[in-house]
Parts: C-alpha cells; sequence; structure tokens
C-alpha cells in the first residue's frame, strides 16, 4: 500500500482537530466515511474566517440542473436553478450566480453572477443569456473571504482537459496548508476564498504513478484526500454534472428528479417509477416542488454522484 504524502498526513492532524472540536456541538455528528457509494445517474464588506458573527447562518447554498436531452430542450434549465436559488435564498442573501452550458456542442460556459439578492441579480435580460442543457447555481453567505464581487461563485475555470465551473458550500479546517500546497506547485490564487482554492485543487497535477488526463472523479477523489472536511460540491463540465459530499457529512446535499407536468404534483407513483424530464441536486429539497421535481434521495457522506 502507498504510504501517504506529508501534505495528507498534515490534513488528517487538521481534520482531527477540527472533529474534536465539533464533537462538543450538539448539532454536529461527524458520519463514517464512504468514498464507494452507489451509482445513481445524473444525466458592505464584511469579514471572513475568524470574524464571530451572531445570530443564525446557513452558509451558502448549492444548486445543479440537468435536462434529459440534447441541447435545445423542453426544460429551461437556467430558470430552474433561479428558481432553486430562491428556495436557498434563505442560506445566503450576499451574492449568487448561474453557469449554464449547451453540452458538448458548448464553446465556453455562459455565465452571470453579481451582488445582492436573486431577483436583484437575474432580470429578464440576463437569463435570455443563459442557454444550455445544464448549469449550476450558488447563492453565498461567506466564510472565509470578504463580500465583494470577486469571490461571487460558481467558479469557472479554463484547464488543459477542458473548462470547469464549481459551486461550494462549507470551510475547509486545512485551508492553510492546502493554500501552501497549491502555490508551491506555482498555481496562483487571486482570492483568499475556500472556492477558488478547491477548485484550482481540482486542476492539480495528480500524484506520481497516475494518469494525468481528464479523469474528473479520480481528480475528486484525491481532492477529498486533500481536504476531507468540510464541503458539499456541485461540478460542471460541459456535459456533465458532478455532486461531491466530504466523507463526514457535514454539509447536505440532496438529488430530486424533474417530471413531466402532465403527472402533477400529487400523485402517489414511487419516484423510481416516473418518467425524468431531468435531474436536480441542491443543499436543500425546499425548492423541488417549485420545480416540478421530486426528492429522490440524500448524497451521502464520501459520495460522488453523477
Amino acid at each position: 500500500m502507498d504510504q501517504p504524502s506529508p501534505q495528507q498526513d498534515h490534513a488528517v492532524e487538521e481534520v482531527g482537530e477540527a472533529l474534536e472540536m465539533l464533537s462538543t456541538s450538539a448539532f454536529t455528528t461527524p458520519r463514517v466515511a464512504r468514498d464507494d457509494g452507489d451509482k445513481f445517474a445524473l444525466k458592505g464588506k464584511r469579514a471572513g474566517r475568524g470574524v464571530v458573527q451572531s445570530g443564525l447562518t446557513h452558509e451558502c447554498g448549492v444548486f445543479g440542473a440537468i435536462a434529459t436531452g440534447e441541447w435545445p430542450t423542453q426544460v429551461d434549465v437556467a430558470q430552474v436553478i433561479c428558481l432553486g436559488l430562491v428556495a436557498l435564498q434563505h442560506r445566503g442573501q450576499e451574492s449568487a450566480g448561474i453557469v449554464t452550458s449547451e453540452g458538448n456542442c458548448a464553446k465556453n460556459f455562459n455565465v452571470h453572477k453579481g451582488m445582492g439578492m436573486i431577483n436583484n441579480i437575474f432580470t429578464d435580460e440576463s437569463m435570455k443569456k443563459l442557454k444550455g442543457n445544464l448549469g449550476i447555481g450558488h447563492t453565498r453567505y461567506s466564510t472565509s473571504a470578504a463580500s465583494e464581487e470577486v469571490n461571487c461563485q460558481p467558479f469557472v475555470v479554463h484547464t488543459a482537459h477542458g473548462v470547469i465551473a464549481v459551486a461550494h458550500n462549507g470551510e475547509l479546517v486545512n485551508c492553510d496548508s492546502l493554500r501552501r500546497d497549491v502555490l508551491s506547485r506555482g498555481v496562483g490564487l487571486s482570492t483568499h476564498s475556500d472556492s477558488e482554492l478547491i477548485t484550482q485543487a481540482l486542476c492539480l497535477n495528480p500524484p506520481d504513478g497516475e494518469d494525468n488526463g481528464p479523469d474528473w472523479p479520480a481528480r475528486i477523489k484525491h481532492l477529498m484526500q486533500l481536504a476531507p472536511l468540510s464541503y458539499s460540491l456541485v461540478i460542471m463540465l460541459k456535459d456533465k454534472i458532478y455532486g461531491v459530499r466530504d466523507p463526514y457529512g457535514n454539509r447536505p446535499l440532496c438529488i430530486g428528479k424533474i417530471v413531466p407536468l402532465s403527472i402533477g404534483s400529487y400523485r402517489q407513483e414511487k419516484v423510481e417509477k416516473l418518467a425524468a424530464d431531468g435531474w436536480v441536486i441542491s443543499s436543500e429539497s425546499c425548492g423541488f416542488l417549485s420545480i416540478g421535481a421530486r426528492y429522490v434521495r440524500e448524497v451521502l457522506p464520501g459520495e460522488i454522484v453523477e
């Protein structure tokens, strides 16, 4: 068996310290890690970390949607994501963003982000530009970086293996050591955001002995070794979406199915028997009914869904 790298050893130490602190909280119970979960087809400025904020907060919401079939589809994916973010507005009111793709034919992603509430950011004009049959969105409550437009998510990065977009809910317990590791490899960081750090870490060359190719599940597993806690992620390539939950299940993430409107909201068929117009993944299921989606299940701790 390969020996763990110094970076992985350090990550384990920092996670251990974090879990020791979490164990004193009545609200958080670490869960057993599993990295081979079930496969489920999913075709004003405020200081950041270190500043204690009063009141109950939820620290960001993430949302992803993909329609069945090729672009153009019957499902207005941008509208679905926007309504999903409205339902998640309680999780963050500082900024929001949506990124969409037209699938395999896409040359670039369509991006719109801004500061403030959802209804002020996404106008009729901006929504028309968000074409695509898949996309991800984010509503932000800042934890690790200041409330500024440069920190709006999702983050989009062009890599040697294609463009990716990442939306993140959570806060890395070992962000300092991971930041040093990323910088030591010659990768520049333009913000202090954990989310940009995660995005760039996904693009790092893999460990020795592994192919440096477009195997994104392998890259995600490598990220989970470097940073085990805490996050839920939605990661978009031009033709697919990955949902990722950290091995301790410290942040929520669930899957829903968009069903045809002709089925109606109150029919009681088992969800797995219903036809699918598309799939959604979200921090919470509270917005599923308003977009014609049915709750399927939560993403398991340590699981990667595609």
